[in-house]
């Protein structure tokens, strides 16, 4: 081996022995201190640091710094760096070598140097010095901890410390950061984490809660506005102030602790509705959090409904409105309304009901029969339209359309006249004076002698109220709904008692149908409906044989076709067949055929009015005219008080001017 390799090699080897020495020597001047910090990590790892306040927190994080300088300093006061000498001798202890012959390849040839003898002497002794060299070693590090620490107390601090490291679940890193950061929230995450979405639809959508993909969404999760959201956490660190970093849209949302299961992991909650787009994050970490789940929400708007008229509605002599319509939502119809108002003068909007249907449909498309025969604007131009609405209380309205309301067609002579009057208190609110004097006139004539002195104190009666009322809206509704009953009472009698009923129970019937009540509610509002038609039936009658014993000479019914004659026992079987249907689940075909039977039964009592008019009825023409004329009189000298007034005051006006 040459030199030159020899003395590298012995340089690496004095390297090795030199950081074995410091070592050593450094290793029992710190273990004090590493024993501090040991002591720190255990109680990081078992969470001690979660369970004491902030002020506890950071005085055991003092006494800890302290306790750590402290042992470092002691140990490290005497501590000195190995020096070359010292390696050396630890490279000749450890290869085993005698009269140090390491040092000795250090040593200079002192005195005479230049006797050839000497100089042969020295190399010779420098060759075997350098042979010793060969076998050089290192011996690897000896602790002196067995010196230290005769009971063996570090193999118990080991132990602790696995325990806790197993304790902590791989929350190392979290635990120690929230140990140094005293009242710093630390979100600490296992690293199998099982997030659970359930996303729970509005009730009135009818769809079914679903739950999204657990590792997030790469695409839009699409849902309706108004759903709640539950995400549900497993797997969690076993402490509530672990818990992670939770936002929707930007917002932080703070999760419910539902404490720690059999396998030691805890458990979490959030619930929350979807009002708009936006990003649902969990994430865990301090500082910039790192987001571990993801899912991107898209919120669907509900749209409003959608309705319109299905053609022009068609009114009967009897002055029931038949209206068809077509309705649709997204996610169903909640309810229907009729709204009208006057033309002129131009009112509020009036709603009427018309049905709330069964099981919120999507789409409807059917017809209702509404009876406004008594409403104060029967006979008169309305502005009419449909409303739709839906579970949330969204609304859609159909185009308004101009109609005549429909009116019920009296045919008794004074009947008739009343309500007249009563049209003219509603178009023409500010001559409720002339027009009770015209119910006055009314009392005084004599088709309402004729009716005998019940109706006539009824009509004085009614327009004293009139003239007592001119302000007053809830007294005036008053006159306008006795004058629509006292006109029925003279029409028919007792028999506009039994139609009144029986339109009642026809209009909940139908409504019934359309809302989808129970079998047990249909057949009460059938067997009701069955006694009320008969006793219309029987009133009909009786009130046709009267009608035929008070009709004067030349006066006759309309004729009847007697293919077209109906008897009780069609409007029964019909009625029975109705009632089948019902039973067998027809009931948009239960429907239709009730509908039917009320028009059959309107166009006979249309059949059963006379056709020629009467001397009463003739009489009763002539006291209209007579009250028409006094009307047209009132009018004109009012008119011409008005331009009397206005060129009265223009003439003061010029006067004025001209002083």
């Amino acid at each position: 081996m040459s030199g030159d390799s020899a003395g590298r090699r012995l340089e690496r080897r004095l390297s090795a022995a030199r950081w074995f020495e410091f070592v050593e020597r450094l290793w029992p001047m710190v273990f004090p201190a590493l024993v501090v910090v040991l002591v720190f990590v255990v109680l990081a790892w078992v969470d001690v640091w979660a369970a004491v306040p902030v002020m506890v927190h950071w005085a055991g994080l003092g006494l800890f710094a302290l306790a750590f300088l402290a042992a470092l300093h002691v140990g490290l006061r005497n501590f000195r760096l190995v020096t070359r000498r010292e390696a050396v001798s630890r490279l000749e202890r450890d290869s085993g070598l005698r009269h140090e012959p390491i040092a000795a390849l250090g040593d200079e040839l002192g005195g005479n140097g230049d006797d050839p003898l000497t100089a042969r002497l020295w190399q010779r002794h420098r060759e075997r010095a350098l042979k010793e060299t060969e076998r050089l070693r290192v011996a690897p590090p000896r602790s002196r901890m067995p010196v230290l620490d005769p009971w063996a107390l570090r193999a118990a601090l080991g132990l602790v410390l696995i325990v806790a490291m197993v304790e902590a679940r791989g929350a190392w890193i979290p635990r120690l950061q929230q140990a140094l950061a005293p009242g710093e929230r630390v979100r600490i995450l296992p690293a199998e984490l099982v997030a659970d979405l359930w996303i729970t639809p509005p009730a009135y959508t009818g769809l079914a809660p679903f739950s999204a993909d657990p590792r997030g969404s790469t695409g839009s999760l699409d849902v309706p506005v108004g759903s709640e959201a539950l995400l549900q956490l497993h797997g969690l660190a076993g402490r509530e102030d672990a818990l992670p970093a939770i936002a929707f849209a930007g917002t932080p949302l703070e999760p419910e602790w539902l404490g720690v299961g059999r396998d030691g992991h805890g458990s979490a909650q959030i619930a929350f509705g979807l009002a708009e787009d936006g990003e649902l994050a969990v994430a865990a970490g301090m500082g910039e959090d790192a987001v571990l789940r993801s899912w991107t929400i898209a919120v669907i708007p509900d749209a409003e409904p959608e309705i319109a008229f299905d053609g022009e509605p068609a009114a009967s002599q009897r002055g029931t409105l038949e209206i068809r319509f077509r309705a649709a939502d997204d996610y169903g119809l909640q309810r229907l309304t009729l709204e009208f108002a006057a033309v002129e003068p131009a009112g509020a909007f009036e709603e009427r009901e018309l049905l709330a249907p069964a099981g919120s449909p999507k789409e409807l498309a059917t017809g209702v029969h509404v009876d406004l025969s008594a409403h104060p604007l029967a006979g008169l131009p309305v502005r009419m339209r449909l409303k739709a609405s839906d579970a949330p209380g969204q609304t859609g309205v159909s185009e308004d359309i101009g109609i005549i309301l429909p009116e019920r067609h009296f045919s008794h002579p004074l009947a008739r006249a009343i309500i007249s009057v009563r049209k003219d208190i509603v178009r023409y609110p500010d001559e409720r004076l002339s027009l009770s004097a015209r119910l006055d006139a009314l009392g005084r004539s004599e088709p309402a002698e004729q009716q005998g002195t019940g109706v006539q104190l009824s009509l004085f009666a009614i327009a004293s109220r009139l003239r007592g009322a001119p302000d007053d809206p809830g007294k005036v509704r008053s006159v306008i709904d006795t004058l629509w009953d006292l006109a029925l009472f003279i029409e028919e009698g007792q028999l506009s008692m039994a139609e009144k009923e029986l339109r009642a129970l026809q209009e909940a019937l139908q409504r019934a149908l359309l809302e989808g009540a129970d079998d047990s509610e249909l057949e009460r509002l059938m067997d009701e409906l069955q006694q009320a038609m008969q006793r219309y039936m029987a009133e009909m009658m009786r009130n046709a044989l009267e009608q035929g014993q008070r009709m004067p000479e030349g006066a006759e019914m309309q004729p009847l076709d007697p293919s077209r004659m109906v008897t009780p026992e069609d409007l029964q079987s019909m009625l029975d067949r109705a009632r089948e249907l019902m039973r067998s689940g027809a009931r948009d075909q239960a429907q239709e055929l009730l509908a039917e039977l009320q028009r059959m039964m309107e166009n006979m009592q249309t059949a059963m009015q006379p056709m020629q008019p009467g001397p009463g009825e003739q009489a009763m023409g002539d006291l209209q005219r007579m009250i028409e004329l006094q009307r047209d009189l009132l009018d004109r000298s009012f008119r011409m008080q008005n331009d009397a007034d206005g060129m009265s005051q223009q003439g003061e006006q010029q006067g004025q001017q001209g002083q």
